[in-house]
């Protein structure tokens, strides 16, 4: 079984979460501009499944974060009930911060299509 560090403000530490976080946001996303591409040369309809592909990987990418923090968070309160309170707020601020990834996609979809 893995253990975490010892120092969790150590540099090692904040760079694996940070990538591990990209990972979660940016791969749902470079998978589904992929398959819009892939899907686009098989049945010619370029630009039309890229477009539709990438708006559903930005906003698969928020969702997959939302469900990893509600996880994560529901664990931790498991494992201490006490810190519960501190858990929950901190967990909905990433939640908040998680969908407006996902807010931010939606108004820039609106613009290019009405612009």
């Amino acid at each position: 079984m893995a253990s975490l560090p010892q120092k969790k403000n150590n540099i090692g530490y904040v760079l694996g979460m940070g990538s591990g976080l990209g990972f979660v946001l940016a791969f749902p996303l470079v998978l589904t501009i992929l398959l819009g591409v892939m899907i686009d040369k098989k049945l010619e309809t370029f630009p039309i499944a890229l477009i539709i592909s990438v708006l559903i990987g930005i906003g698969l990418a928020p969702a997959i974060a939302i469900a990893l923090i509600g996880s994560k968070g529901s664990e931790a309160i498991g494992r201490n009930p006490e810190a519960a309170s501190k858990v929950q707020t901190s967990m909905i601020l990433s939640i908040a911060f998680a969908e407006a990834i996902a807010i931010y996609a939606l108004v820039v979809a609106l613009i290019i299509l009405f612009v």
